[in-house]
């Protein structure tokens, strides 16, 4: 399906991978059902936290992922704008 009102383009943003398993991939290369394509990273790589996955999905290209708003207090309306909201998509089912 192409990208419109009905079915927008939306980014990922995967936080707290292994650094081997994220540099695997390139924005925009396409991963086939059912590949492994991430690890969780271990205590060192994830700032001593233990394993845990920080998902978002953006409905804007920025230019720099790394930059995205993350959770804070009044973004919410800028959450909203730009950030697919998780049961919309569950919906469509």
């Amino acid at each position: 399906m192409p990208p419109g009102p009905a079915h927008p383009q939306f980014f990922s943003i995967w936080g707290h991978l292994s650094h081997a398993s994220a540099r695997r991939w390139q924005p925009g290369d396409q991963i086939a059902a059912g590949t492994e394509f991430a690890q969780l990273g271990d205590f060192a790589e994830n700032g001593w936290w233990l394993p845990h996955l920080h998902l978002q999905l953006c409905l804007l290209r920025l230019p720099d992922f790394s930059d995205a708003p993350g959770v804070g207090a009044g973004l919410a309306p800028v959450w909203q704008d730009i950030f697919h909201q998780p049961g919309a998509a569950a919906a469509r089912r």
